[in-house]
């Protein structure tokens, strides 16, 4: 696979999880709204403002990806299907299917001690709402891992490599991930509540260290599909579990 094709490939599958948002956002409008959402959404403005929202997003992804793919090259990070030297199972099925179920899993457990708000409220949804919200959490993850993994983590080891020197390859990995899980995590969490203990930013941190880590050992498409995995279980069945179970 060219750059070009591996561009378009993840560029494409992006557009296509767009363009069902906004289907699935005009189909489940009118369900939203009676749940509490904004009666805006059932407004023929409300769908306009989604669409100009994803385009503006779509583009944004394209720029990050792009400019991602080159901090990625630029580090030795793992790009498998451009490389084309790898084991689907063995690479990329495997190990993303078993840590990300003991990772949901885990989460599930500390769920069960100490709730998050963000990830509780999926339990106690309308069944129409839970279907469009966990449609929704499930298929951002692809531009979310862009951002995050190509231009983020790479973009900072990229920056470590240029401005130090006699520092590991493995140094640079760890360093970069930690750093962006602080970032992305700890520091709005701290700048938002101050010292109030939410369990939410720990949970995030969390994840980000576990996708980051398993992005520099097994590579770009090995951590994107953990992390549906860890969207899939946590957004989609655990609830539906537990909503049909309640019904």
């Amino acid at each position: 696979m060219t750059k070009k094709q591996y561009f378009m490939f993840w560029w494409t599958l992006m557009f296509v999880g767009i363009v069902i948002h906004v289907l699935m956002f005009a189909r489940f409008a009118n369900v939203l709204v009676s749940e509490g959402f904004s009666a805006e959404l059932n407004q023929p403005v409300g769908l306009m403002a989604l669409i100009l929202a994803s385009v503006v997003g779509f583009i944004m992804n394209g720029f990050f990806l792009s400019l991602g793919i080159d901090f990625a090259k630029k580090v030795d990070a793992k790009l498998l299907l451009l490389d084309g030297h790898y084991s689907f199972m063995k690479d990329i099925f495997n190990p993303a299917v078993v840590v990300g179920a003991l990772y949901a899993g885990a989460v599930l457990i500390v769920n069960a001690v100490l709730p998050s708000p963000s990830l509780s409220v999926f339990f106690y949804e309308h069944s129409g709402v839970l279907f469009y919200k966990s449609f929704f959490s499930v298929f951002s993850i692809l531009g979310y891992d862009v951002s995050m993994f190509l231009f983020s983590l790479c973009g900072i080891a990229l920056l470590i490599k240029k401005i130090t020197k006699n520092i590991s390859v493995t140094a640079i990995d760890h360093v970069s991930v930690v750093l962006v899980a602080v970032l992305h995590n700890i520091v709005p969490w701290l700048w938002k509540f101050g010292t109030v203990f939410m369990i939410d930013p720990i949970i995030g941190f969390a994840t980000d260290m576990v996708l980051g880590v398993l992005f520099w050992k097994k590579g770009f498409e090995t951590a994107v599909l953990c992390h549906f995995v860890i969207a899939i279980i946590l957004y989609a069945i655990a609830p539906a579990v537990l909503l049909f179970a309640s019904a």
